[in-house]
């Protein structure tokens, strides 16, 4: 295809620090536009040093900040031709002001193709509606939530365990824009508990069995009723390793799921770009998964195939003639090299399940690919080589920083090592001398997630041991004053009779460190944090797990666990606990006698 076919255009295209803005701006650059690129303030991303780009212009972040952004688009979109947003969150901001952008021309879905593309539980309905196939799946909410959520719990048993919970992005209040996120749950508690959150944001939701196989994905443009643009591909790597988004890929032509995919489009009368994708099983049967209404990461390889998207996207919204589409390569592979497949090989040299000998098959496939000159890239292009150099130089500036701190990490490492070691040689002794104690402090990091359960499960503990005079405080080392315990928390812990609803942090004061007879800490960094702090009172303070004698001395922090992980956490520190008062029992006993 050639430049007549195009008048020359200012295009402004959103979230240029992606590999899909880098791509598109290479399409649009490429065919004679003058483009400017939006980039999230603070990242120096490679797209700025593309020949095509003439201007990159610093923006809000649209996830972060969704009225900002949107006030960033009604000020600098009219001073552009065209506007093609790139992120799902640009295009909820493009959507949301789409009548306030003067007489810019909008290269995005309608609102009723939105309604698909941004919602997992929208288009997998409309998928099972249309005879796709999909994987086993329970539709738990569309946004309105019921106030029991045990029905929705019950309704999962058909599913099995372990099952995947799926939310789509959600916009809350605050303005922000919260990536949708797939989790798996093993039990109906941490079904529950996730629910309870995903509850509290008022996410869409879908429950689904998790399936082996494979991604695929087919890449179609439709304009007037029409599929002008067709191209799929294979996922060869992924990262992580086990599923997730490419690092390696090759064309292909799927002719079955490409028609399945139209037909499904057709249905929805979807007009613009949309990747449908799915999960092939080892038999080969594709299930749907979801559809991106928008440009696609792995965009670079459909580019390097001749399959032209944004640009023709373009010239169809502009209302001129589409050049029909020419046959594309087989086997055309393409490669993400920093960081997507040294990610890729990381997470595989990871793997505890992954033998030695397929470990060092990949690493020297890896080193085989690098030197193939019929490999594409996502960075680099001859034509336009200096975005792969400034994103190598920014991955290896990473990558020091990262080393830096892995160095600092493991320094700090063996010194927690050796303070572990010296309080577990001591923590007989010193709790041997102890009077027995008549009020008890529990601190973790920033008392929302295990020093409040500690408090209350304790008390508990000691009702039911006959100790109701024991007092029990809970406190943190951070200034995290007046947080609550997050949702999924306060429903974890209700089996073991614990209410952490009402709960609040709040920092640690002198008087509370002064007033206690017993100190019980979490973890080492805890420990660290006491140490540093109030060294006067090391004497009464304790590694709860240590304490209980526990296989774990150290209690994990589950704030940022997986919920299945955040269940084991917390049944530990139940059983520190219990372990304690048992403890504090039998000294007390002894004390009498």
């Amino acid at each position: 295809m050639g430049r007549d076919f195009f008048a020359v255009t200012s295009v402004l295209i959103t979230d240029g620090h992606e590999l899909a803005g880098l791509g598109a701006a290479r399409s649009l650059g490429r065919a004679g536009h003058v483009v400017s690129v939006a980039v999230p303030q603070g990242i120096d991303a490679p797209v700025g040093k593309s020949r095509y780009v003439a201007r990159v212009i610093a923006s809000p972040n649209p996830w972060a900040d969704q009225p900002a952004y949107r006030q960033f688009l009604q000020s600098e979109a009219p001073k552009h031709d065209v506007l093609l947003p790139i992120s799902e969150a640009a295009i909820l901001a493009t959507a949301a002001c789409r009548h306030d952008l003067g007489r810019t021309l909008l290269l995005l879905p309608s609102d009723a193709s939105l309604r698909y593309t941004l919602s997992k539980y929208h288009a997998t309905r409309a998928a099972q509606a249309a005879g796709l196939a999909v994987p086993p799946t329970v539709f738990l909410s569309d946004g309105n939530w019921p106030a029991d959520l045990l029905p929705l719990v019950d309704s999962l048993a058909g599913l099995g365990y372990p099952l995947l919970i799926k939310h789509d992005n959600c916009l809350l209040p605050s303005g922000q824009y919260v990536r949708g996120k797939t989790e798996r749950v093993d039990s109906p508690l941490q079904a529950r508990a996730l629910l309870a959150e995903l509850r509290a944001l008022g996410a869409q939701v879908i429950a689904q069995k998790p399936i082996p196989g494979h991604g695929a994905g087919v890449f179609l443009l439709r304009h007037g009723q029409k599929t002008l643009l067709r191209f799929a591909h294979e996922r060869l790597h992924e990262v992580p390793y086990t599923g997730g988004v490419s690092s390696l890929r090759m064309s292909c032509h799927d002719e079955k799921l490409v028609a399945q995919s139209e037909r499904f489009l057709a249905a929805l009368d979807y007009q613009g770009v949309a990747m449908c994708e799915f999960r092939k099983t080892p038999s080969g049967e594709p299930l749907f998964l979801e559809i991106n209404g928008r440009l696609w990461g792995s965009l670079a390889l459909a580019l390097h195939c001749g399959v032209d998207f944004p640009r023709t996207l373009l010239l169809a919204m502009q209302g001129m003639p589409v050049p029909a589409q020419s046959d594309y390569p087989d086997g055309l592979r393409c490669r993400n090299l920093l960081p997507g497949e040294v990610s890729h090989l990381a997470s595989l040299w990871r793997a505890k399940d992954v033998s030695l000998s397929d470990k060092l098959v990949a690493a020297a496939k890896q080193v085989l690919l690098t030197f193939d000159p019929q490999i594409r890239h996502d960075h680099f292009w001859f034509d336009d080589p200096e975005p792969a150099a400034k994103q190598t130089q920014n991955w290896l500036s990473e990558f020091a920083q990262r080393l830096r701190g892995r160095v600092e990490r493991n320094r700090q490492m063996q010194s927690d090592k050796a303070l572990l070691s010296e309080e577990l040689a001591r923590t007989e002794s010193r709790f041997g001398a102890l009077p027995t104690p008549r009020r008890i402090l529990t601190l973790c990091l920033g008392n929302i997630c295990r020093s409040p359960f500690a408090e209350h499960y304790l008390r508990l503990s000691a009702m039911q041991k006959g100790l109701p005079m024991l007092v029990v405080e809970s406190a943190g080392f951070l200034h995290h004053d007046g947080r609550a315990t997050p949702t999924r928390f306060v429903e974890l812990v209700k089996p073991h009779g614990v209410d952490l609803s009402h709960h609040r942090a709040q920092r640690v004061q002198r008087e509370q460190i002064d007033a206690a007879d017993l100190i019980l800490v979490m973890d080492v960094q805890n420990l660290r944090a006491f140490h540093d702090e109030f060294p006067d009172a090391v004497g009464k303070t304790f590694l709860i797990g240590a304490l209980a004698k526990s296989h774990s001395p150290e209690i994990p922090d589950p704030y940022l666990l997986p919920v299945r992980e955040a269940e084991v956490s917390y049944r530990l520190l139940a059983e520190s606990c219990a372990a304690v008062i048992t403890r504090i029992v039998h000294k007390s006993t002894l004390r009498r006698l």
